[in-house]
């Protein structure tokens, strides 16, 4: 699986995690039930990290955005500079 499917995938949790309080674990195993998820070791790598250091990730973000708050984001923007780790 290449590394941008990868990102994908750890993408796709992250944010279908904004929208549901599931643990990470229990969102990773609906995937896989119900759609072709191989979620690979840098896959969880990225999404664990995003998961645990979310708070520290959206302040960043704010610091970066200008004339925006953070709940203006969509979750589609948000979700995406998380998995980037910004």
């Amino acid at each position: 699986m290449t590394r941008k499917r990868q990102r994908e995938q750890a993408f796709e949790i992250i944010f279908e995690k904004s929208f549901r309080d599931d643990q990470v674990e229990e969102i990773i195993e609906c995937a896989g039930l119900t759609r072709e998820f191989e979620i690979t070791e840098f896959t969880r790598e990225l999404i664990f990290g995003v998961n645990e250091h979310a708070e520290t990730l959206d302040e960043l973000i704010e610091r970066c955005i200008k004339g925006w708050k953070i709940g203006r984001l969509s979750k589609v923007s948000l979700g995406g500079a998380e998995a980037c780790g910004v």
